[in-house]
This record gives structure tokens, C-alpha cells and sequence, in this order.
């Protein structure tokens, strides 16, 4: 094999594996679902939930709304949901939430 050969190899060869690392990294990563108070309960009934009461104007949910969408990309064995409490006023009763952002594991019986 000549060196222009084997180089053109190891350059198919790297290519594709930034291919493949870029679709398993896809895979894996969790979508954070927008969960409202009509989807809410037949969403968090199914698997373990990483839940965020958040509102859009409040400055900590805006910090902390990164932080959550790594978290979701790394935790792939949990389910992510963001409720925006200013169009869940419901939820927001039902669960007592009184400061944002408000953070729930649902169904989680071990980590």
C-alpha cells in the first residue's frame, strides 16, 4: 500500500468515526420535553423524570436552563421535562411551588 493510499485510509477511517461518535452522542442525549398540564401526568407516570418548574422572566431559571440541558445530554437514563409555570398555573398549585427554579425526580427508586 502506498503512503498516499494508506493516508487517504486513515482519513476515510477518522471520518467516519466523527461520524459515529457525533449520531451515539445524538442518540444518547436526552430531549427535554415541555410538559403542560394536559400532557403532564400520562408523561411522568412512564420511567424517571428530571423535572424543572422554571418561569422564561425569572433571571435564576434563564442560569440555570444550561446547566439543565447538559444535564439532560449526560444523564441519559432519566427523562428531562420543563413546565412553564406561568402556563401551568395548576401544576404550580397542586405541587406547591413557590420558588424558581424548582427541581423534581419522579419516579426515581434508585440512582
Amino acid at each position: 500500500v502506498s503512503s498516499k493510499a494508506f493516508i487517504s485510509m486513515t482519513l476515510f477511517i477518522q471520518s467516519n468515526f466523527v461520524i459515529l461518535f457525533f449520531l451515539f452522542s445524538c442518540i444518547c442525549a436526552s430531549e427535554i420535553v415541555t410538559l403542560t398540564q394536559q400532557n403532564f401526568d400520562g408523561n411522568v407516570e412512564n420511567g424517571d423524570w428530571l423535572i424543572t418548574f422554571c418561569k422564561p422572566t425569572h433571571f435564576a431559571c434563564r442560569e440555570f436552563e444550561p446547566i439543565f440541558e447538559v444535564a439532560a445530554k449526560k444523564l441519559t437514563h432519566l427523562q428531562f421535562g420543563r413546565i412553564d409555570v406561568s402556563k401551568a398555573e395548576e401544576l404550580t398549585t397542586r405541587y406547591q411551588i413557590d420558588y424558581y427554579p424548582t427541581i423534581f425526580l419522579w419516579g426515581v427508586k434508585r440512582i
